[in-house]
């Protein structure tokens, strides 16, 4: 059935102003030149008003176009406006760079604000009496943790997995999961569903939490939970895991340990991560550049274009 016009005459309609400009994400190349500009003119309100009104995923991405110099400068001037999350969105190199000038309490700061797998990301190259360092200046809480998430091998599911998580046991219904969901204060940051165990705390099962939300409040947990799970050993390479992400089209799934135990849980975002990874180090290969030139090369490349010089190979 055709929908009535809403007005007798389009004469009628009022004009709606509409922005031609195109719209654009990401950090443009036009404000990393404005802030390299401004850090050089000493302009620091400027530049703490730029930087406000960036997402960290772009305040990251400025850290790594900007040579050693330039990032300690803005770092100087805009260091309360770089959060944690910034961190968890800088490449690898960088952030090593970064952790490298810090004090054992700065790291611990950082890390205490991070998510488990972020954490241990930070700590992992450090040297082991700097990683002590570090341990001992976290919460008792946060040191077991992370101690622990260290002392699984590297580029391992141990490594990306996080701890924070929601398990019922069987024998709850809806309603009780519901209300515990509520009453607890430090729900995962973001979940897709809810684990199922068994007495010995083995997962059984999962709910989407879309099919919680359309299920009766009185329905055990056993009658509409998903049996059919891909289960994720600790020492699963990463490389597997993202592969069975991909395959079977996952938002989460459950991390288990050697007798079968849920322990963890490794997220989208967090594979999302491992897979643009190993597609950049694939290209470098190709390429026959390493990762440690890799932003040297970048940044190279960009003052060539400044310049208006463009080298074909």
């Amino acid at each position: 059935m055709k929908d009535a016009p809403l007005f007798d005459d389009e004469k009628d309609a009022p004009a709606i102003a509409r922005d031609e400009e195109e719209i654009t994400y990401g950090l443009s190349d036009e404000t990393v030149q404005e802030i390299k500009q401004s850090l050089e003119l000493g302009l620091v309100e400027h530049i703490r008003q730029i930087v406000a009104e960036l997402h960290s995923a772009d305040i990251a991405d400025l850290i790594e176009q900007l040579k050693s110099k330039h990032r300690s400068m803005l770092l100087d001037i805009a260091d309360d406006l770089v959060d944690a999350e910034v961190y968890s969105d800088l490449d690898e190199t960088v952030r090593d760079e970064l952790v490298d000038d810090m004090e054992p309490a700065e790291i611990a700061e950082l890390v205490t604000e991070l998510e488990l797998d972020d954490a241990v990301h930070v700590l992992e190259d450090l040297e082991e009496e700097e990683q002590q360092d570090v341990l001992k200046e976290l919460p008792a809480e946060n040191r077991i943790v992370i101690a622990e998430g260290l002392s699984y091998p590297e580029d391992t599911a141990g490594r990306l997995m996080q701890r924070d998580l929601i398990a019922v046991p069987e024998y709850w219904n809806l309603g009780q999961t519901i209300e515990y969901l509520r009453d607890t204060a430090d729900l995962p940051t973001e979940f897709y569903e809810i684990f199922v165990v068994d007495p010995r705390h083995r997962p059984i099962g999962t709910i989407p939490l879309d099919r919680a939300m359309r299920s009766a409040l009185n329905i055990p947990v056993r009658d509409i939970m998903h049996r059919e799970q891909k289960l994720i050993p600790v020492d699963m390479d990463q490389e597997e895991v993202a592969y069975l992400f991909q395959q079977y089209h996952l938002a989460s799934t459950a991390v288990i340990n050697e007798n079968g135990a849920l322990i963890g849980m490794i997220t989208i975002d967090d594979i999302v991560d491992v897979i643009s990874e190993e597609a950049e180090e694939d290209i470098l290969r190709l390429g026959g550049v390493g990762e440690d030139n890799l932003f040297g090369s970048i940044l190279k490349q960009h003052e060539l274009v400044s310049l208006g010089c463009l080298s074909i190979y």
